[in-house]
């Protein structure tokens, strides 16, 4: 790997006041700087003294960081140039059958249509009408999502049919429910979608498994239009659902709502939420920390700061992946002609929070 490659453009930073570990807080920091793109395939890291020397920590910390992201295949060190970010392999390369027979027969179909004098619109026009007549439909891909939280999770479905339209029938279904039978049905997917820092997980589990592409995830127009419409006097409380996501929720907030001066956050099982809820005006939850709603006094003013998939990801690297699916034969057929109108097959099952 080039020395010549990128430092990595997230700054990461510790808390020590959080009621997060600092181990906790650099590791979320580099899963989320993965999961949202803001830390791309091949971006060079700071080395284990560079950044132990900069977060004034010891270089054993940072050392077990490295390893936790290492275990996890989310970063790689190499000897001699640094620590990157893992090159994730291209999941949409997937193999499509060279067809020289066939490549001989279509010549072959060109030399006797000019022997007949048949021209190359009237060979088009019986070709065009012979598929029609005998094509098989084929039913869309069968596409599964697999994320942490079932709400969420759905919406992130309904949002990545959409964008993929007809060609596509996406099913949901979070992490924790993944049992042998689930697993067995994942297996006879044509294509499973997760997160950026969550695919590795998604392939020891099901190591000969379909394809499986990860999807990049932003933050959605609604929270960056309420984030920016904040009065500056606000007092602003953060609710994380996991922990080591804090740092990044505090950061991602800060960054859309620059003009606050007093941010503060803390973690939903924290023994500190009261008190915090007390001291704001505004709380902010992040998904899957939607109980603290019931904590709140009544009128208090509050929001989810949700995610949504990138629809520039999904266009740049997902799409990619079902069009080779679909040109090495993925799918089933069937008899009678699907919809052309962009559908999501998503369960609606009760929320498990």
């Amino acid at each position: 790997m080039s020395s010549s490659r990128p430092s990595a453009p997230l700054p990461l930073r510790v808390d020590r006041d959080l009621p997060v570990s600092i181990h906790g807080q650099l590791v979320g920091q580099i899963e989320y700087g993965v999961s949202s793109g803001r830390l791309p395939p091949g971006s060079r890291l700071p080395s284990v003294r560079e950044l132990a020397e900069r977060l004034e920590l010891s270089p054993v910390t940072v050392s077990n960081v490295f390893r936790t992201l290492r275990e996890r295949e989310l970063i790689e060190t190499v000897p001699g140039s640094g620590t990157f970010v893992a090159r994730a392999h291209r999941a949409g390369e997937v193999a499509v059958r060279p067809l020289p027979t066939l490549h001989r027969a279509v010549d072959e179909l060109l030399r006797l249509a000019d022997r007949i004098g048949v021209t190359r619109d009237e060979l088009s026009g019986l070709l065009t009408l012979r598929l029609a007549q005998d094509a098989p439909q084929r039913a869309p891909l069968d596409v599964r999502f697999v994320g942490i939280f079932d709400a969420a999770t759905r919406d992130y479905g309904r949002d990545v049919a959409e964008r993929l339209g007809a060609t596509c029938s996406v099913d949901t279904i979070v992490f924790d429910a993944l049992d042998d039978e689930a697993l067995a049905s994942l297996r006879e997917a044509d294509l499973l979608l997760t997160f950026l820092h969550r695919r590795k997980d998604l392939e020891r589990l099901i190591p000969d498994g379909p394809v499986i592409g990860a999807v990049r995830f932003i933050p959605s127009t609604r929270v960056r239009t309420q984030l920016a419409a904040l009065s500056p006097f606000v007092r602003l409380g953060l609710i994380s659902s996991l922990p080591e996501f804090l740092p990044t929720f505090l950061e991602g907030v800060r960054g859309f709502a620059q003009h606050v001066a007093r941010v503060r956050g803390t973690v939903g099982d924290a023994d500190d939420v009261d008190a915090l809820v007390a001291d704001s005006d505004v709380v902010i939850y992040a998904t899957g920390a939607e109980s603290v709603t019931g904590r709140l006094p009544p009128f208090m003013e509050s929001f989810e700061y949700r995610h949504v998939p990138d629809p520039v990801w999904i266009e740049d690297e997902i799409a990619p992946i079902v069009r080779s699916l679909l040109a090495s034969g993925a799918g089933s057929f069937e008899a009678t002609p699907v919809s052309t109108a962009p559908s999501a097959h998503i369960p609606h099952g009760p929320d498990k929070e």
